[in-house]
């Protein structure tokens, strides 16, 4: 079993939140171990320590979209316009009567029947970590020593995944 105040669970937290597998949490605190002479830890004794310390928390990776949110940016005052300008020519290309609709060479009118639209199915590439699970660990906020939440420590940060629109897409 692995003590929760000693260098192993160090070892083994600080591995698991950095996104490694308890596979490779268990050989990391063994090449530390072998290091010191130390008998080694099975596979169970780590997992059942990742399972049961109050300090790690483990959670489905979430994502976020890439992409700016502000609504002043070059990107969403464009996007209006453009929005704008559509609107625009269908009020032109639904008008009753043709003599009515002013033609413009800058906004002709527009009709619904002459907008096509399609999809291709692809997978979506996330920036970030690949692994779908994620674990952050609780820590005092003054010392950084990992501490559980009712001694005052603090859940680090989620790091989502960001999901990007068109780059890196893979076609199928």
């Amino acid at each position: 079993a692995i003590a929760e105040d000693s260098p192993e669970a160090e070892i083994v937290c600080n591995a698991l939140v950095d996104g490694v597998s308890v596979s490779m949490a268990t050989l990391l605190v063994n090449e530390w171990l072998a290091s010191r002479g130390e008998p080694t830890l099975s596979y169970g004794a780590v997992q059942n320590f990742s399972q049961r310390t109050p300090t790690l928390l483990k959670l489905s990776r979430g994502t976020k979209k890439s992409g700016s949110t502000d609504p002043d940016s070059a990107w969403s005052k464009a996007r209006l316009a453009m929005a704008t300008q559509l609107q625009q020519q269908f009020r032109l290309g639904s008008s009753a009567t043709p003599s009515r609709c002013r033609v413009s060479l800058i906004s002709p009118p527009l009709q619904p029947q002459q907008i096509a639209y399609w999809d291709e199915s692809h997978r979506r590439v996330r920036l970030g970590a690949s692994n779908k699970v994620e674990v952050i660990v609780c820590r005092d906020p003054k010392t950084g020593l990992r501490c559980s939440p009712d001694d005052g420590g603090e859940w680090s940060a989620r790091r989502p995944s960001t999901t990007i629109k068109y780059p890196g897409e893979s076609r199928h």
